[in-house]
């Protein structure tokens, strides 16, 4: 929503979910990796991350990487969309990812992801408030 791949007025289709770039496409062995999304109306690099079991030693990480490269946290934002994601999309994503029932994984996942869209839109008006007191987040 936030690179408006989906529309923000009115709930996606199981298609158009499943048709997303990365959508349940990535590997087990990739968890923890930093994928570069696209980049946002703005034209601020959007990153995607999938954290798996070890969420804070992955998130601290990602924090000391980006010390590292100069950047300062208050000039990044790190969302964490776990709060929307519901037992649908963590049973599809399980057997998905884990079992590889990914046909039926998917499904279950994209339909949990339309069922909890009124969350996700919530979350999106949150990080485009957050994003206005950003000072250097454009790079």
């Amino acid at each position: 929503m936030h690179l408006r791949m989906l529309g923000i007025n009115k709930k996606p289709c199981l298609r158009e979910i499943i048709s997303l770039p990365h959508f349940d496409r990535t590997p087990a062995k990739s968890l923890g990796r930093v994928l570069f999304y696209g980049q946002d109306h703005q034209q601020n690099n959007v990153y995607i991350v999938s954290l798996g079991p070890a969420r804070q030693a992955t998130l601290s990480a990602l924090r000391l990487f980006l010390q590292a490269r100069g950047m300062q946290q208050k000039d990044v934002l790190i969302i964490d969309a776990l709060q929307c994601v519901n037992l649908s999309i963590r049973v599809g994503g399980f057997l998905s990812r884990r079992c590889g029932l990914v046909a039926l994984g998917r499904h279950l996942c994209a339909y949990g992801i339309v069922a909890n869209f009124a969350c996700f839109k919530i979350l999106l008006s949150r990080v485009e408030e957050d994003m206005k007191g950003l000072t250097t987040w454009r790079r």
